[in-house]
């Protein structure tokens, strides 16, 4: 009797580890968060619906502008420069708001997380809600702009959606990771911000740059970069970006996901008591 107590106790322990239990645990009170987050949404204004609907897309379209006045040559690899844009800004947007939601929801519910049975993880998730509703909103946007302006040739959509799955778990492992640093460092999240405003000129989210360029090496390296190109030209051309740095980042993102997982999960009693 006394050798079977052991072995269920660890049982019960390794089952209580499993992120999705205590998901699944607090499911009802994620989905009230969220109904809570949408209709809250709704009621600020008689435009709100309106301004759910405009807001996401406004910024692709001042960035088209800027690539319009700036420059009218087309696109790397003779993309079309509206396709470039539109598609490159909504990828960017993307990426970016994987790193930004851990941080924000975090942030943002941390009174409820210090009084309540809501964990980091279920915050996180309440947080994602309003970024796909985003995100589907400019994908509604980029298909009419690529249909009208460029012919899809050779496009594999499976590898296409591989290299936008796996960039969006390396940005989202980011998200993870500074979730500790930004709960006690409050600062650090105004340096992303002011970091991502700059950042996405040098993501070839809006212009490209000639491989002969000073910054060709620099931009080579950017994780934003990488990913948007890869994901770009796999789904106009059917291609994929001649350096193995996709690749590299591809088979790194699995160990960072699980790192910043295993971050989380280590200061999660310290972030609880932080938030009191």
């Amino acid at each position: 009797m006394s050798d079977m107590q052991p072995a269920a106790n660890k049982q019960r322990t390794w089952k209580n580890y499993l992120p999705m239990r205590s998901l699944i645990r607090q499911r009802w009170q994620i989905l009230f968060l969220m109904r809570k987050e949408f209709f809250a949404a709704q009621r600020t204004s008689v435009f709100s619906i309106f301004w759910s609907i405009a807001l996401p897309l406004i910024p692709i379209t001042a960035y088209i502008l800027l690539r319009a006045v700036v420059s009218g040559q087309p696109g790397e690899n003779d993309i079309h420069p509206m396709v470039y844009v539109t598609l490159g800004v909504t990828l960017w947007m993307l990426f970016r708001d994987m790193v930004r939601v851990p941080v924000q929801a975090v942030s943002r519910y941390s009174s409820t997380i210090a009084q309540t049975e809501l964990t980091v993880g279920g915050a996180i998730l309440v947080g994602f809600g309003g970024i796909l509703l985003d995100t589907l909103l400019r994908l509604i946007l980029c298909v009419p702009v690529i249909i009208l302006n460029s012919a899809i040739v050779g496009s594999d959509p499976m590898v296409s959606i591989f290299y936008l799955f796996t960039g969006v778990m390396f940005f989202f492992s980011f998200g993870l990771m500074s979730v500790p640093l930004t709960a006690f460092l409050p600062d650090v999240k105004n340096v992303y911000d002011i970091i991502f405003s700059y950042l996405i000129f040098f993501s070839l989210a809006i212009f490209p740059f000639a491989s002969d360029s000073r910054l060709a090496q620099i931009i080579a390296w950017n994780p934003f970069a990488v990913f948007i190109d890869a994901v770009r030209l796999n789904i106009l051309q059917g291609k994929t970006p001649e350096n193995s740095i996709v690749l590299w980042l591809s088979l790194a993102t699995p160990f960072l996901l699980l790192f910043g997982v295993w971050i989380v999960r280590r200061t999660r009693s310290r972030l609880k008591e932080a938030f009191l």
